[in-house]
């Protein structure tokens, strides 16, 4: 489900081993099987083909519609990856729930189809999800966590300082060798 392509299983070339059987980074599925806990949502996983069938907990999420028609021509696929941005282009005839090989966050990330704002869902214990109408649309997913982010810009902030620290003791440096 977290669309692992190759598994390391040894120190030498050919301990690399292909997974041929990743699910890949977001696929349509055709059920969802609804439970009233956690504990009921990691049970239910090992009872359902992840590939057909994604299982919610209802207490924290609603979900209205459980099956859907299959377009056996619907298809999803990443666009474009940014650390803090993900745009897939998704198409199907018939409305639909998306299963994102993502891991579910229950605050920071924020999606929207087709630039308008909806909810993603936790689905399969730890990934996330979208119900998705009928026709072709962009999903965005986006990093909107005020309080990383700030982190990452005094980060850049203090990273600067530090370089022109070393640019200023080197001029420093220089400078007074040639007196």
């Amino acid at each position: 489900m977290l669309n692992t392509k190759y598994v390391l299983a040894g120190n030498e070339a050919q301990g690399v081993i292909k997974n041929d059987s990743a699910y890949g980074n977001a696929w349509y599925v055709k059920d969802i099987e609804t439970v009233n806990n956690a504990d009921e949502e990691i049970a239910e996983l090992g009872l359902h083909d992840p590939r057909h069938t994604a299982v919610m907990d209802v207490s924290r999420f609603k979900q209205d519609q459980v099956h859907f028609l299959k377009d056996t021509a619907a298809y999803v696929k990443l666009t474009a990856f940014k650390p803090y941005e993900l745009v897939y282009e998704c198409s199907s005839k018939y409305e639909g729930f998306i299963v994102f090989s993502e891991v579910f966050y229950p605050k920071g990330w924020t999606a929207t189809i087709d630039e308008k704002p909806t909810t993603i869902k936790q689905v399969n214990y730890v990934l996330r999800g979208l119900h998705v109408q009928p026709g072709k649309h962009t999903i965005t997913m986006k990093m909107s966590n005020e309080s990383y982010l700030l982190g990452n810009k005094i980060a850049l902030g203090c990273s600067g300082l530090i370089y022109l620290g070393f640019v200023l003791v080197l001029y420093t440096t220089f400078k007074g060798n040639k007196k």
